[in-house]
């Protein structure tokens, strides 16, 4: 699975290429995985147990109220408008914008 996200002006495009058959709970739990893992990358890895512990409870905290906030801003509209793509419309949209 390939996924592509960027800024276009004010929009965010995300386009999506995947095996056919890939659900969305499939795509949604690799975006979460990505989100975490960039996320867990600024705890250094040498600190102590407890203190990566804390670090990592405290941002899980903060990630989650930030998703719920995102996620309510884009179904009520006030996000903007995003715009998914996968498969064929995201290949004939990268040929279209030379990407």
């Amino acid at each position: 699975m390939k996924i592509t996200i960027e800024t276009i002006g004010d929009n965010i495009s995300v386009n999506i290429k995947a095996p056919e058959g890939t659900s969305r709970a499939d795509v949604s739990a690799t975006m979460s995985l990505a989100l975490a893992s960039t996320v867990a990358s600024v705890i250094p890895a040498d600190a102590p147990s407890a203190a990566r512990m804390k670090a990592a409870s405290s941002l899980a905290d903060m990630i989650a109220t930030a998703v719920k906030q995102n996620f309510l801003e884009v179904v009520t509209g006030k996000a903007g408008k995003a715009a998914v793509f996968t498969d064929k419309e995201a290949a004939f949209l990268s040929k279209l914008m030379g990407l």
